[in-house]
């Protein structure tokens, strides 16, 4: 949790929010127009997944307990 103090981490980490956030807009019309096609959502989610990756998001559940149940659960 050091890094919560270090404010050129904390910038970093929001121009990233702020990155997946614009990203996630170009997926949400295709996102809702998928309702009831999960294999269609997965394969949007995977796509959106890759592009924040890109744009240097790191995605990490393990540290989200209601995440970790989703994915046990097959909710995500």
């Amino acid at each position: 949790t050091d890094h919560l103090r270090d404010e050129a981490w904390l910038a970093a980490e929001g121009e990233r929010m702020a990155a997946c956030i614009r990203i996630a807009a170009k997926y949400e019309v295709r996102y809702d127009a998928a309702a009831g096609n999960n294999e269609a959502r997965a394969l949007l989610i995977d796509e959106f997944i890759k592009e924040c990756r890109d744009a240097g998001a790191v995605f990490n559940l393990t540290g989200n307990f209601g995440a970790m149940v989703n994915v046990i659960f097959g909710g995500l």
